[in-house]
């Protein structure tokens, strides 16, 4: 794992974000979790989204497509807005 995966990885955990592996015959699908908060209790989950697309168990792309995902949230939700908070800070 890369700094810069890392580092999606860790924001999106704070902001409740989490996405893991489904081993099911096999193969691997992929869940996104949003809770309300980073404790990741079951009565604080939002909303779970079950990946379609199922990936070989022996490979690494359920790994790779994992990181795109942090990325993608990090970028589209979570960078937003802090960005949105620091405006905020200097008005």
């Amino acid at each position: 794992m890369t700094r810069e995966e890392a580092k999606y990885m860790s924001e999106c955990h704070k902001a409740g974000i989490r996405i893991y592996p489904i081993p099911k015959y096999g193969d691997y699908y992929l869940e996104v979790e949003f809770n309300k908060t980073s404790m990741f209790l079951p009565k604080d989950i939002k909303k779970i989204i079950k990946g379609k697309e199922r990936y070989k168990s022996k490979g690494n792309e359920w790994v790779q497509k994992i990181h795109e995902l942090y990325k993608h949230f990090y970028e589209k939700q979570i960078q937003p807005n802090s960005e949105k908070n620091e405006l905020r800070k200097v008005s």
